[in-house]
């Protein structure tokens, strides 16, 4: 369907523009804080597997 007619059908069923316009707004900032949270779950997971590392790498105590 072209895109005339999605608006057309959207007015018919009492969908106004600035309501969708509201409802994606509103989509687009929850995205945009799940993707700071996936940043930071992310950063973390980085963190910890840097430290892991650095652990594997060190050199074990002598057992005396």
């Amino acid at each position: 369907a072209s895109l005339q007619k999605i608006i057309v059908k959207r007015a018919a069923d009492g969908i106004s523009a600035a309501a969708e316009e509201a409802q994606l707004n509103q989509l687009n900032s929850e995205l945009r804080h799940d993707t700071q949270k996936l940043e930071y779950i992310n950063i973390s997971l980085r963190d910890i597997n840097e430290e892991l590392n650095k652990i594997k790498l060190t050199p074990k105590a002598k057992e005396w």
